[in-house]
């Protein structure tokens, strides 16, 4: 007998089953479901399908698909357990079919229901999370202790819990659930294990050998879920028992590992989102949006369904980052108020996400108290650090992270255990490039920093700290202190943070001095990375903060000239000559300024010999002439051809500091 999702196969007799009723399913969709069974995981092609099912006909696509259908049809939630390769052909999600050694369906309902368990009652169906309990499962079948690890909201007790049912069989002693969301201590854990299992509790040690009596040699699955906030106790038992107890599995599930030697850590996943582009079809196939929607109809059954709010849900679950609790919540509120006000609230989210089942754990029951509670378990220094980093709009690289974190108390070193400390409590997200991490926050933990970052009155301090990071890193990078290339590939992903950073010094708050250096490395930044548009855009900007007369004590007429500079060679290339890029270029001649006028007649004739390739160069020849009356600007000849795409490299020798 072999299980797949709800499903009971009895290959030898070319039965199906599901809880224990016989169902129909035809002959070739049967040889199709044997072929995946035999291939363990493996891809399937449609070759091979077609020469094992149709060894003398002529099949179309078509026919391989309807009988696709009706697998997954029959899979009903589990549907996504089997997965179509596109172009290829088919295959089962590894571990998806389990063995089970019973002779008949009926055998198998009957041991199944014989074995003890407390798991709780699922009264709602789970959406998205086939492939995560099959996994699961697995490696319980290779390992003796799997840890699920997850961010708060993320579906990490519910995946538990039905791999537990799904692993009934399996643990003929029993699959016990032990919450430990009340317990503070080891005792308390202790107490919740043995109350669960039938062992009189009777102080800790006698406790413990207590436990391990009843377990003896039975083989139990015991499912230890919400460990972090007693993780050092539920690590030491987890340790003890399956040290003692040889048939003894372990599930636990924690928003941190346990750091035991038997552990396997599986990390839950969001659950799967459209994106931005994706049509109506694409966006009703997630798994997030299909939630939502389900919660949402459960409590209206009218809920939206025309193509607008179909393409709203999926924005919101994709700012909602695909975290269940966070689109069960969101759903509850736009069954009442209406997708359209929901997603106009989003950026109030822990104002408007609140609202949870009665019956839910507080710190489920709004999407504040789930981070609150993760939040509470970190030290100072982590604290600290979430709050800081929060400033960063996307990925960003260790060495940002402690350019914004560290201070006199909090040292570099600190910064470093705190992020690997914040990645393993999975509060931040970690990608492993080539030579070194990337991190990021997900919105709404992002969000409930910055909440963090105001609370505690640090926000423009860290705002300063973001700035003069990004300030350094673009002056190193044109200055060429950065390896050419490696700079290239690096800076274009901190664009956004180089953005943010500029709007904020350009903003009535931001530094007056930083508005001077940072405004002219960022445009000179745009220009030399081929951003001509974008250069322009702030280079009018920061213009408008540099005018030609200026009475403040921080104001240099150097970073007016640079910046007009910037914004003349990029006119030229995005538009060529005209009045506005003569009159610039004018200011540029008369500034005074006779190091830089040199080299800014290097990046004029640079722009021209780029602009000029199909275009009338008329006005061009005039532009030059206007240079050239100036002896000794022209530093060297520039050829007439180029792409305009492409601005000279003679921008990185451009001495860009105010």
């Amino acid at each position: 007998m072999i299980r797949i999702g709800p499903l009971d196969i009895d290959l030898a007799c070319r039965e199906a089953r599901v809880d224990g009723k016989p169902v129909r399913i035809g002959n070739r969709a049967f040889d199709m479901l044997e072929l995946l069974i035999e291939a363990q995981g493996g891809l399937v092609s449609k070759e091979a399908i077609l020469e094992r099912i149709w060894p003398e006909s002529v099949v179309g696509d078509n026919n391989l698909q309807v009988h696709m259908s009706a697998l997954r049809k029959l899979l009903g939630d589990s549907r996504d357990l089997i997965k179509t390769i596109p172009g290829r052909g088919y295959r089962l999600v590894r571990g998806a079919a389990i063995v089970r050694h019973a002779d008949t369906a009926a055998s198998y309902v009957e041991r199944q229901t014989a074995a003890p368990h407390n798991l709780p009652a699922c009264n709602s169906a789970l959406i998205g999370r086939a492939e995560a309990i099959a996994h699961v499962s697995d490696a319980l079948g290779k390992a003796r202790h799997v840890t699920l690890i997850g961010s708060g909201g993320i579906g990490k007790t519910r995946v538990a819990t039905e791999v537990g049912r799904r692993l009934l069989d399996d643990a003929p002693g029993g699959v016990y659930f032990v919450p430990l969301s009340a317990a503070s201590d080891m005792c308390g854990v202790l107490a919740m294990l043995a109350s669960v299992i039938g062992v009189h509790p009777d102080g800790c040690a006698s406790t413990r050998e207590r436990i391990v009596e009843a377990i003896g040699g039975r083989r139990m699955l015991i499912v230890l879920d919400s460990c972090e906030h007693v993780v050092d106790a539920a690590a030491q038992l987890a340790h003890h028992l399956l040290d003692a107890c040889a048939q003894l599995r372990v599930l636990s599930t924690s928003r941190e590992p346990l750091r035991i030697p038997s552990e396997t850590l599986y990390w839950v996943p969001a659950l799967d989102v459209p994106e931005p582009n994706d049509d109506v079809l694409q966006v009703l196939r997630s798994s997030a949006v299909s939630l939502f929607l389900t919660r949402a109809r459960a409590i209206d059954a009218r809920f939206a369904a025309d193509e607008a709010s179909i393409q709203v849900t999926g924005m919101v679950c994709r700012r909602l980052d695909g975290i269940p609790l966070a689109i069960e919540l969101a759903a509850a509120r736009a069954a009442l108020l209406g997708i359209d006000t929901l997603a106009a609230h989003l950026d109030d989210r822990f104002g408007m996400l609140t609202g949870g089942t009665r019956t839910a754990l507080p710190r489920h029951q709004t999407l504040k108290a789930t981070l609150d509670w993760s939040h509470a378990l970190l030290d100072e220094a982590e604290r600290k650090t979430l709050r800081r980093v929060g400033l960063f709009a996307d990925r960003f690289p260790l060495e940002a992270a402690i350019a914004v974190a560290a201070d006199r108390v909090t040292r570099e070193l600190d910064v470093v255990a705190a992020m690997a400390s914040l990645v393993e409590k999975s509060l931040v997200v970690a990608s492993t490039e080539p030579g070194h991490a990337a991190f990021r926050l997900l919105e709404t933990t992002r969000m409930y920093a910055l909440q963090k970052l105001d609370d505690n009155g640090e926000r423009r301090m860290v705002a300063l700290s973001h700035a003069r990071y990004l300030s350094a890193l673009i002056d190193g990078g044109l200055a060429g202190k950065t390896a050419g290339e490696s700079w290239r590939t690096r800076m274009p992903v901190l664009l956004d943070e180089v953005r943010a950073a500029l709007a904020w010094v350009l903003s009535d708050d931001g530094d007056e001095a930083l508005r001077e250096t940072l405004s002219v490395k960022a445009v000179f930044l745009f220009h030399e990375l081929s951003l001509i548009d974008e250069c322009c855009v702030w280079a009018r900007r920061a213009l408008v903060a540099f005018p030609a007369t200026r009475d403040c004590a921080h104001a240099s007429p150097r970073a007016r000239v640079r910046l007009l500079a910037a914004l003349g060679a990029s006119l030229v290339l995005a538009h060529g000559p005209n009045a506005e890029t003569h009159a610039i270029w004018k200011e540029v001649l008369d500034s005074g300024d006779e190091t830089f006028k040199a080299r800014a007649a290097q990046l004029l004739q640079s722009a021209c010999a780029n602009a000029c390739n199909g275009r009338d160069i008329d006005d061009f020849k005039a532009a030059g002439q206007l240079l050239l009356q100036v002896k000794g600007l022209v530093q060297r000849p520039v050829g007439a051809s180029g792409e305009r795409r492409h601005a000279d490299a003679s921008t990185r020798h451009l001495s860009i500091t105010p």
